[in-house]
């Protein structure tokens, strides 16, 4: 019986041992032959740099334009945060912050035909004028956000700007438009 036992626990210990073993054991061992195998080397991150221009249009004329460009490498995500942290009461001598500003993601892959994938994750938010705060039971009290989330995807030429979004502002006649170009740094 304590043979049965020894064994028994011998046997869980080697299971174990073996699930921890790395995939490229296991890959070698259920080959065979390692050296008849050929070795593809990793490609390279190229890097591009891209440029997001966030325009503001009223009645059709541009009246803002915000610039930022980020450096990325393929398959990985460059992100830009910029803004300020304002303090918001919640209660009596309570407050939270709140971040208010812009948040930028960006995720590049290239495609077989020369072309880019994006991923873009865009949040945008601002403090809305005090004439359009019109909620009386609001008024003064506490600070109104008007904020914008996109989550966009898009196919990039390199080198070209493209427009990938355009939104209209509930709250006036404006409209955003965000352009993008990527341009390979080689």
């Amino acid at each position: 019986m304590k043979i049965v036992l020894k064994l028994m626990m011998l046997l869980a210990l080697v299971s174990a041992l073996c699930a921890q073993e790395s995939p490229k054991g296991k890959q070698e061992q259920s080959t065979g032959a390692t050296s008849q195998r050929s070795t593809v080397p990793a490609l390279p991150d190229v890097p591009y740099k891209v440029d997001v221009s966030i325009f503001e249009l009223d009645g059709g004329k541009h009246v803002n334009q915000r610039d930022y460009s980020l450096m990325i490498t393929d398959s990985s995500k460059g992100s830009i945060t910029i803004g300020t942290r304002v303090p918001v009461t919640t209660g009596e001598k309570q407050f939270q912050y709140i971040d208010v500003g812009l948040e930028l993601d960006c995720l590049l892959q290239e495609m077989t035909d020369n072309k880019l994938s994006a991923r873009i994750n865009l949040h945008l938010s601002s403090f809305a004028l005090p004439e359009q705060n019109t909620d009386p039971r609001t008024a003064g009290a506490q600070p109104v956000l008007r904020r914008i989330d996109q989550q966009l995807r898009a196919v990039l030429i390199p080198g070209k700007s493209q427009i990938v979004s355009s939104i209209d502002d509930v709250n006036s006649s404006k409209r955003m438009q965000v352009e993008i170009k990527a341009t390979k740094l080689d």
